[in-house]
């Protein structure tokens, strides 16, 4: 390579070299506000557990489904038993 064609390459260098500064210069304030908005998006998520930590769990939910449905069953299919038992029966069975 001649002394020229080394120039030219090191002025190339030298104007992305400036491209990307001044790419940078405008890129970091605009992290520093991305920065901040994650701070408080933390301090959200950080409440929004702590106000869910108490709720029941999905095994809870179907517990109690499942013991609903199981006691409606059975009061259904006994309901003419405990209709004797009380002497309300209106056909007798």
């Amino acid at each position: 390579m001649n002394q020229g064609q080394l120039e030219g390459r090191l002025a190339t260098i030298e104007a992305r070299m400036a491209g990307l500064e001044a790419h940078n210069n405008i890129a970091h304030p605009k992290l520093d506000r991305m920065e901040d908005k994650l701070a408080g998006l933390t301090e959200r998520i950080a409440k929004l557990e702590e106000r869910v930590s108490h709720l029941p769990s999905k095994e809870m939910m179907w517990t109690v489904a499942g013991g609903t449905i199981t006691v409606l069953t059975a009061v259904i299919t006994f309901a003419g038993k405990i209709q004797q038992l009380f002497g309300t029966a209106t056909i007798p069975h």
